[in-house]
Order: structure tokens, then sequence, then C-alpha cells
């Protein structure tokens, strides 16, 4: 047995608790097919729908509480295969870091993040002389 037929085995299981709960609690006053809309329309909304969610001053969407399990379950997968791979693959790994550093020596590798760093800095020194040379010091 899998995770999803486990899972999809739990969520029936919470859609007939949440029946029984909402059958005691209306008293059979519902037919067991609107009861059965119902539950089904509560689970879809509260398990499976993009939710918003107010942070600070703003709201933003994230996924549903369903698609966020799933994700946190596969990252967890896929972190574990790809520690395994790159064990599987240290020799591969290691032989294309020496080739990269022989080739490309770590000295022209530093200078060429100094090179772009400092690009970086003097555009935004320019936009902000730009800038003020715009507003008229």
């Amino acid at each position: 047995m899998n995770d999803l037929t486990t899972g999809a085995e739990a969520l029936k299981k919470f859609q007939e608790t949440v029946a029984e709960k909402l059958r005691g609690d209306i008293a059979d006053l519902l037919p067991p097919d609107a009861l059965r809309a119902m539950v089904e329309r509560a689970v879809e909304e509260n398990f499976f729908k993009d939710r918003e969610v107010k942070e600070g001053y703003h709201t933003n969407r994230k996924p549903s509480y369903f698609v966020e399990q799933v994700m946190a379950k596969a990252q967890d997968t896929i972190r574990e295969l790809a520690v395994q791979y790159v064990e599987d693959n240290k020799d591969v790994f290691d032989k294309t870091i020496k080739n990269f550093l022989s080739d490309h020596s770590l000295m022209m590798t530093m200078f060429e993040v100094l090179r772009r760093n400092t690009l970086v800095d003097i555009e935004e020194i320019s936009i902000r002389v730009h800038d003020r040379l715009k507003q008229g010091f």
C-alpha cells in the first residue's frame, strides 16, 4: 500500500467522521445525498482549494493544504534521492570539479566574480548619479 492509497483511505474515513458528526448535530434532518454533497463540498473547500493568507498588509495566495503536504513529502524524497545520487556519483563530481579548476584556474574564477561584482557596484553608482542629476541635486 502506498502513501496515496493510505491518504485516500484517511480522507474517506475523515469524510465519514464529518458526516457522522454532522448527522448527529443536525439530528437526521438532512437526506443522505444532501449530507454527502455537503461533506464533499466542505472537504473540497477546506483541503483542495488554494488559500488566501493575510500576511501583514498583503494577502498572499498559497496552495491548498493537500498540495502543500504532497510538496513537503516530495521535497523530502527528492532531497534524499539527490543526496544518494551525489554519493553514488562522487567520483564523477570530483573529476568534473578538478577538470574545471585545472582548465579555469581558481584565480581566474575569483577575478571573474570580482569583475561582475564591481560592474554591479558601478552600475548602481551610475543610477544614483543619474537620479540625482534628474532631481537637480
